[in-house]
C-alpha cells in the first residue's frame, strides 16, 4: 500500500506500509529544519549514543532532524521517545522495544546499512 501526501512547503512525501510494524517514508524535497531546545538535547543524546559504535548518525541533516522531531513529538504525546517510524501498539512490553534506540537498530544496520528510521547508518 502506498500513500502520497503533499506538504505545505511543496515537498512530496511517500509513505509505504509494509506491515503493521514496518513502514518507510521518503521525502523528495526537504529543507533544513530548526530545532527546539528539547530537540537539540535529543539530537545531542542520539549523537552521543553513536560515539564509539560501528555506526554513526545519518549524514543527511534533514533525515536526522525529522527523526529527532518525531522522537520529541512522541515523548510529548506518548511519554517516551518511541521511534517515529514504528507504530506504538499500547502494549508496554512490545512498545518498550521501539524506544529509541530500538532493540532492532543493530541488526537492521548490519543487514541493511541503516536502522529502520534511517537515523543511524553503518560507519
Amino acid at each position: 500500500m502506498n500513500i502520497e501526501n503533499f506538504a505545505d512547503n511543496g515537498s512530496t512525501v511517500h509513505l509505504q506500509i509494509i506491515n503493521s510494524n514496518y513502514w518507510t517514508i521518503t521525502f523528495n524535497k526537504g529543507i533544513i529544519m530548526e530545532l527546539t531546545e528539547r530537540e537539540e538535547q535529543i539530537l545531542k543524546n542520539v549523537t552521543d549514543f553513536a560515539a564509539g559504535k560501528d555506526f554513526e548518525l545519518n549524514p543527511d541533516e534533514n533525515v536526522v532532524k525529522r527523526v529527532v522531531k518525531g522522537l520529541a513529538r512522541n515523548e510529548e504525546n506518548k511519554g517516551k521517545q518511541y521511534c517515529p517510524c514504528r507504530l506504538v501498539t499500547g502494549n508496554p512490553e512490545m512498545d518498550d522495544k521501539i524506544v529509541c534506540p530500538c532493540v532492532f537498530h543493530e541488526q537492521e544496520i548490519a543487514e541493511r546499512g541503516m536502522c529502520h528510521c534511517q537515523l543511524y547508518v553503518k560507519g
